[in-house]
């Protein structure tokens, strides 16, 4: 036990580091934290809509999926600040489990973070006896300040509010980011460095309000509401987000809500298995023997997502035969019913089901016609796919 308590005690000066110490102001350059394995894309999903999981995993499972991700080894220095920021409302949801369930042994960069996480919300009698002695040891002008009231003196810092704000859905860490926005003298005296804030803040914001309903609803609140001088900055990030939402049509369309409807074979299963950063691979057919399934490839977006980030969208097709009769096939199937945080990623909006003819199916041609319904905002997308069976 000494031996694990000398070298907590030797890890404590990296933590204030981390913390406490801005970053130069010359350091102008401001990098994504991107998965690079497919556990550390695992780990970035988990992070990002941490606030939307009914059922969220134990702080043990957490701080193990970030360990076995090596993301803070392989990417420390764009990963340090989010984790953190993250770690540290993860940790104050359930200060009852810390001491249970926060290992004695990871990797330093996990120490650090965790114990500077610690040390941000005052979990100190929370935490393990072995990071308490440790804690215990810092001087009170030296502990990191509690999220909420630290001083953002470089872009990076901005991810810790980012991961907070998706740790926990409080819109007071979004807030936080558009304090240091709307600060007509900027955060530091750098001018170059006060542009960096903005141009970080206007990306981040434009980004995320694409990945997360949650961020498009709270940006629309804030620049509905602030006053005047900030209200067209704001006003400028959502005509960008807007903007930009004419490249995520699929296709047919009402208003924001769009989708297509693919025909294609069993080689879209394995596409599927794929991590999304691999891209999904969709092959279209329109011949068909009576033989083969024929797989139904829907994907869509832009549907309502409530404020309890849940959506609901159904579907029901109907086949038309050759000789002009029609067939229902499904009727108020689920795509999505329950949480879907996200709007515009047709990664996580989709459905995939098959059907096959039977043996004494008419050869010719076919019409699959698929309404779209998204529940919540009571629009309706009509979509068709033609294909021949032959004998």
């Amino acid at each position: 036990m000494r031996k694990m308590h000398r070298r907590f005690l030797h890890l404590t000066g990296a933590v204030l580091l981390l913390v406490a110490v801005s970053l130069p102001a010359a350091a102008q350059t401001y990098h994504l934290f991107e998965p690079k394995t497919a556990s550390q894309a695992k780990l970035l999903n988990l992070l990002s809509y941490y606030y939307a999981t009914p059922e969220r995993i134990s702080i043990s499972e957490l701080l193990a999926g970030i360990e076995g991700s090596r993301i803070l080894e392989t990417d420390w220095e764009n990963a340090q600040f989010p984790i953190l920021g993250f770690l540290s409302q993860a940790f104050a949801a359930n200060p009852g489990a810390l001491a249970a369930e926060i290992g004695p042994t990871y990797s330093k960069r996990l120490m650090n973070i965790v114990l500077a996480a610690l040390m941000m919300e005052f979990l100190d009698v929370y935490a393990p006896p072995a990071y308490q002695e440790i804690i215990g040891r810092v001087p009170p002008g030296k502990r990191p300040p509690h999220i909420a009231t630290a001083t953002v003196r470089h872009p990076k810092q901005l991810d810790m509010l980012w991961a907070a704000l998706f740790a926990t859905g409080d819109p007071k860490f979004l807030d936080a980011i558009l304090k240091v926005y709307e600060d007509p003298n900027g955060p530091t005296g750098d001018p170059r460095l006060n542009l960096a804030f903005q141009k970080v803040i206007e990306w981040a914001a434009w980004s995320n309000m694409q990945q997360h309903a949650m961020v498009e609803r709270l940006m629309r609140e804030r620049t509905a509401t602030a006053p005047p001088y900030i209200a067209g900055r704001l006003r400028a990030i959502v005509s960008r987000f807007e903007a930009s939402l004419e490249s995520l049509n699929l296709g047919t369309r009402d208003g924001l809500f769009s989708a297509m409807v693919a025909l294609t074979d069993a080689s879209i299963i394995e596409e599927l298995r794929k991590p999304p950063s691999s891209g999904i691979r969709v092959v279209k057919k329109r011949r068909f023997s009576r033989q083969e399934d024929i797989f139904v490839h829907i994907s869509f977006n832009g549907m309502e997502v409530s404020e309890d980030n849940q959506a609901n969208v159904t579907f029901s097709s109907i086949l038309r035969l050759p000789d002009g009769h029609e067939q229902q096939l499904y009727e108020d199937r689920t795509a999505i019913v329950g949480p879907a945080p996200v709007r515009f990623s047709i990664l996580s909006a989709r459905d995939l089901h098959q059907f096959r003819l039977p043996g004494d199916a008419p050869a010719g041609d076919y019409q699959l016609r698929v309404t779209l319904s998204d529940n919540l905002s009571g629009k309706d997308l009509k979509l068709t796919a033609d294909f021949t069976l032959v004998e």
